[in-house]
């Protein structure tokens, strides 16, 4: 598919497959279409041409196979003023969910909120308001979930918990999209690793074949996403 916004093309042509029940990540440099590339997947943003297909089936075509999908862009909305239960709570009904069965959802008890319910949004810690809009995008309990830069501003405390979330999140099912620009992560939590680079995918690494040695894996990606 490929997106253009005035005169500046952000994706020329990109193609890719992710395997259902799989982690994947889609990396490059800052500013080379991820977020894009995400709100196409997730049916924010409409491509200029080519399409998205889920098993087979388009979502921009689907209204039933858009609710499947879980989406956390870089930029939470959350209610600062409001408590995590509330914020969980509005977004439960926005998706025709009973706001009241909202505390019982597992995905509250998976990311540890139980212990902040009524604390306010404005006070919580970045780790802590990240698994806030986690969960308030799994709470329709979704089959493919997309994240936009879900390490982005966490501590390494934070970045091992919810790596170890979404891996558990995979052990259900689930398949996942999610976007970065440091390597680090990968070996650790990705299937399969995507190189956006110029508009296309430019590189595809099975991450579970990467040497144990980050110095190699780090200097592989580092050299992909320099400008050519």
């Amino acid at each position: 598919m490929s997106k253009t916004y005035g005169a500046a093309q952000v994706l020329n042509g990109v193609s890719f497959v992710v395997e259902s029940g799989s982690i994947a990540a889609i990396i490059g440099k800052n500013g080379c279409g991820k977020s894009t590339l995400l709100s196409i997947v997730a049916t924010m943003l409409r491509p200029d041409s080519g399409r998205v297909l889920l098993n087979g089936t388009d979502p921009f075509a689907d209204a039933k196979l858009r609710r499947r999908i879980g989406y956390v862009a870089q930029g939470d909305s959350l209610f600062e003023e409001l408590s995590v239960g509330d914020n969980l709570r509005f977004w439960a009904s926005a998706s025709d969910i009973n706001g009241a069965q909202v505390l019982k959802s597992p995905f509250v008890e998976l990311l540890g909120l139980n212990a902040f319910w009524e604390k306010r949004v404005s006070r919580l810690s970045g780790g802590m308001r990240r698994r806030t809009a986690i969960c308030a995008a799994l709470l329709s309990d979704p089959m493919y979930i997309l994240l936009d830069e879900p390490f982005s501003g966490l501590d390494m405390v934070y970045r091992q918990e919810l790596g170890g979330f979404l891996r558990q999140m995979r052990t259900m099912g689930k398949t996942l999209l999610y976007t970065t620009h440091s390597p680090d992560e990968l070996s650790a939590l990705s299937d399969v690793a995507f190189l956006l680079s110029q508009g296309r995918i430019a590189h595809k690494i099975d991450t579970r074949e990467l040497s144990q040695d980050k110095t190699d894996w780090q200097t592989l990606f580092l050299s992909f996403l320099k400008e050519k």
